[in-house]
């Protein structure tokens, strides 16, 4: 299970990296405790090791990937949530 943990926090830390400047300080300091509450449709994707495209294309044909349903912005943004992110690597969700 710590294996697991660490390899999640490791997607999570890749994901993060490369993107906006604020974000590349948080990915040197990334738990899981520290994530943001909503993720990015990339950041998401990365920790699920699938493609963006994956994950917006079982938004649009089913309404969610794999049960996890974003919250979507009014520009059209999907933006999705730590604590389904933690349910589908196995963790448990305080």
């Amino acid at each position: 299970m710590i294996a697991k943990r660490q390899h999640a926090i490791n997607l999570i830390k890749a994901a993060l990296q490369g993107f906006v400047p604020e974000r590349c300080q948080m990915a040197r300091q990334t738990t899981l405790d520290t994530l943001p509450d909503l993720l990015t449709t990339r950041e998401f994707a990365v920790t699920q090791r699938c493609a963006e495209q994956t994950v917006r294309k079982n938004y649009c044909t089913k309404g969610h990937h794999h049960g996890a349903k974003p919250l979507k912005q009014p520009s059209g943004r999907l933006l999705w949530r730590k604590s389904d992110l933690l349910k589908l690597l196995g963790e448990e969700v305080a």
